[in-house]
């Protein structure tokens, strides 16, 4: 009589469905609203590698497009841009570097290269550095040059939901459009044909 008392009392609390909406609410509503944030957090780093992927192309466009020589100026203005283009509150590096082919010697080699912005480690490419780089260099015939544009920004979540702080870097290179080479005034040059 118990054990049936018991059996009947059981299949009724199994059976009763009030109050269950609710209990899964309770249960739901904080996941969902985790996964919501989440999803704003990891939009928010992707859109930072958008826009910082698109101020650089932006940067070596407008360097590839000038036939005068490049003044510490223009970079500062450059770098400005990127700062104005790109939502990061920790500030934009940039590095320009000018980077021809030597037949003679068959390795790249950096004509000039100046850097915008601070971030720790980065420094001015050289010839011996840019070697780092070949293999995302095109294949250049003797004596031509490209505009290697690196930025350099950090992505820090603006709430803590398990996706770390990370850098987000863009390499992008580019031909000059209407000179042979790209120069720096009051600036040594490594000329592009030769050694």
């Amino acid at each position: 009589m118990i054990l049936r008392f018991i059996k009947s009392r059981l299949a009724r609390f199994r059976d009763d469905t009030r109050g269950l909406a609710a209990l899964e609410a309770i249960i739901l509503l904080p996941t969902l609203a985790m996964v919501g944030v989440a999803g704003v957090v990891f939009f928010e780093g992707y859109r930072l590698q958008n826009d910082s992927l698109r101020a650089t192309y932006a940067v070596a466009d407008a360097i590839a497009r000038e036939k005068s020589e490049i003044t510490n100026q223009y970079l500062n203005s450059m770098h400005d841009m990127l700062d104005h283009l790109v939502p990061d509150d920790g500030g934009i590096a940039m590095r320009v570097t000018i980077v021809c082919y030597s037949e003679r010697r068959k390795k790249y080699r950096v004509a000039w290269s100046a850097k915008k912005g601070h971030m720790s480690g980065l420094k001015k490419h050289t010839h011996h550095t840019i070697k780092r780089e070949a293999d995302r260099l095109p294949d250049m015939p003797y004596g031509d040059q490209v505009i290697v544009v690196e930025t350099f920004a950090k992505h820090r979540p603006s709430l803590s939901v398990g996706i770390p702080a990370r850098d987000v870097s863009n390499f992008v290179v580019v031909r000059p459009r209407f000179v042979n080479q790209v120069k720096f005034a009051n600036k040594p040059t490594w000329i592009c044909k030769g050694g």
